[in-house]
């Protein structure tokens, strides 16, 4: 009667899923929030960013409309009519100093025109006390104008931004001698509305931005239209970041309304500028990252109880019939024993393990059976391939003894003989599928010299030494001599000065090999050659190149043709030097790969 082995289930897998879903989620869901955060972050500072470039390009701006003014007066002073009215003495009539007022109302008129922000112009000459304004008159000072003039005297420098009476003046004078009075003056009034535009245009979405000036006891004050603050308390909260140097960004307060502030002096002038916008529209930038982060909630909420329901539908449920299965096969005599002696069933997973532990031996034995005939069927291959080696070299090989033998040159008999026992010595050994690099080119030396005897003076083998640190490096066999064979029928076959070279090139973790001709090899071809190495067409016909490249690729190498340096056909072989490349593993785990020794890939070349 079979032993009753009925489990207590303890739904463990359910647990441990249930456990790397949370764990997993969580990470997820952490690492969801961190980046919103930074997004966030980003997003705030972008925004402060991109409105402190805008305060600055609004100074910048009226910075640049004031020196291109400037400019203008200095270049109106040193007219020659404004240096003629300067020598003038008072007691000169009008009509002596008619065509000298009335080039020198044109000159301010065109002051005057220069920049969108003047509303008027004057110049002032004190050896006169006259002035002479754009719209044309010529009288004495006014009250206002008075106040002006003694105010500009007042000031350090020789150009200036003072606000008088209200009203906003650019200031200049011609160059003063031996610290005198100066000569004469001219002066901009800068139009309020104008100034309004301008700080309108910097302005958006709410934004509040201002132009203030003082020279002491005298302020002057614009700003955007629309503005949510009063106009007194605006003034007071930059009059008071300008005394205490507070420019730059910050954020203030005015009118209990919280606002990022930047203050930011205009040139060297007394000006300054000040632009405000609410922390409204700074949270209207972060507020979508807010309701990302409560949808990012949601999902994890969501995606856990449904997880939790399809452990329960998918895994747990479907657990219990089969253990009822299993269960059934036992009492029917159907017993599952534990290969590996192991402990009775304590959990889910033990119904599976033994169910299927006697499949999984059998199989295995099964697998090793398969590969054990492959094995052999490719050992089969490999002696039949090797017994076909190049059967046309021989016949050559062959044919040349012969014609020495007729010309009775027996050096050349005992040398060819010589070279060829080495030749097929080496490529008839079947129990080596992988050699040392100095064994694959003491292979290509002979070869070559067969070779060279064949085709003579016609066809010159310039071969670089082997690199001492690399004649023990265990590669297959046969992955050189299909490099020279396409490199001889490649272009140089019927060559008279034919030239073939083998280069080395040392790397960190690869040898590069070079073999290259100086014959001629048509680009379609090339490419076509390309084309058909690079295929991953296992019904294709398989080529010398092409089992080199594929058993390379199979130990981190590579192979690739091109147009070699001598301008002729050449092929490039990579091989790692890495110790998890080893070639070693090859012979080490008797797994030899499919090689190739057949004639050259057939390409056009030549």
């Amino acid at each position: 009667m079979p032993q009753d082995r009925t489990p207590q289930l303890s739904f463990n897998l359910s647990r441990r899923l249930i456990s790397i879903f949370l764990v997993s989620v969580l990470a997820v869901y952490t690492a969801g929030i961190t980046v919103t955060l930074r997004l966030r972050r980003s997003a705030m500072q972008d925004w402060q960013a991109a409105y402190t470039a805008q305060a600055a390009d609004f100074t910048d701006q009226l910075n640049t409309e004031l020196l291109r003014i400037r400019t203008q007066m200095k270049y109106t002073l040193t007219r020659s009519v404004t240096l003629r009215l300067t020598l003038t003495p008072r007691q000169a009539s009008f009509p002596a100093l008619y065509d000298s007022i009335l080039r020198m109302t044109e000159q301010v008129y065109t002051m005057q025109n220069t920049s969108s922000l003047i509303q008027s112009t004057t110049a002032y000459f004190p050896s006169l006390n006259k002035t002479i304004h754009s719209s044309g008159t010529y009288n004495d000072p006014t009250a206002l104008e008075q106040q002006l003039i003694e105010a500009y005297y007042a000031a350090p420098g020789h150009s200036a931004v003072l606000t008088v009476g209200g009203r906003l003046y650019l200031v200049s004078d011609a160059t003063s001698f031996n610290n005198k009075t100066s000569t004469a003056l001219v002066w901009a009034e800068l139009s309020t509305a104008a100034l309004t535009r301008l700080c309108s245009q910097y302005a958006e979405n709410g934004q509040t931005t201002a132009i203030y000036c003082t020279d002491g006891s005298n302020i002057f004050t614009v700003r955007s239209p629309g503005s949510a603050s009063a106009p007194a308390a605006l003034v007071v909260n930059i009059q008071d970041a300008v005394l205490n140097e507070f420019t730059g960004s910050t954020e203030t307060k005015v009118d209990a309304a919280e606002y990022l502030r930047i203050v930011q002096p205009v040139g060297s002038w007394s000006l300054w500028t000040a632009s405000y916008a609410g922390t409204d529209a700074l949270r209207e930038v972060t507020a979508s990252f807010a309701v990302w982060i409560g949808v990012q909630t949601i999902i994890m909420l969501l995606a856990v109880g449904i997880f939790l329901f399809l452990v329960w539908r998918l895994i747990t449920k479907p657990f219990r019939q089969i253990a009822k299965q299993l269960q059934t096969m036992e009492q029917t005599g159907m017993l599952l024993p534990d290969p590996k002696g192991g402990p009775a069933i304590s959990n889910d997973m033990d119904f599976l393990h033994y169910a299927f532990a006697q499949l999984g031996s059998q199989l295995q034995a099964t697998l090793e059976q398969a590969y054990h005939n492959k094995e052999l069927a490719y050992q089969s291959e490999i002696k039949y391939l090797q017994a076909q080696i190049n059967p046309h070299f021989l016949y050559n090989s062959f044919y040349h003894l012969y014609r020495m033998a007729k010309m009775e040159d027996t050096d050349g008999i005992a040398e060819m003989s010589l070279k060829l026992s080495s030749y097929y010595r080496y490529i008839t050994r079947s129990a080596q599928p992988v050699v040392t690099l100095a064994m694959e080119y003491q292979n290509i030396v002979d070869y070559t010299e067969i070779q060279t005897i064949r085709f003579g003076d016609r066809i010159t083998v310039q071969l670089q030494p082997l690199p001492e640190p690399y004649r023990e490096l265990a590669v297959p066999r046969f992955i050189l001599q299909p490099l020279f064979e396409n490199a001889y029928n490649h272009g140089v076959e019927k060559m008279e000065n034919g030239l073939i070279q083998l280069r080395f090139k040392m790397k960190p973790e690869f040898l590069n090999i070079y073999v290259e001709n100086n014959g001629s090899c048509p680009d379609a071809e090339l490419e076509k050659l390309t084309q058909y190495l690079n295929s991953t067409d296992r019904k294709a016909e398989c080529t010398a190149l092409k089992n080199v490249k594929l058993r390379m690729q199979m130990q981190g190498g590579d192979l690739q043709v091109s147009h070699g340096t001598l301008g002729g056909f050449g092929v490039s072989l990579r091989l790692p030097l890495h110790p998890a490349h080893s070639l070693n593993t090859e012979q080490q785990n008797g797994q030899p790969q499919k090689e190739e020794t057949s004639h050259a890939d057939t390409v056009a070349c030549g």
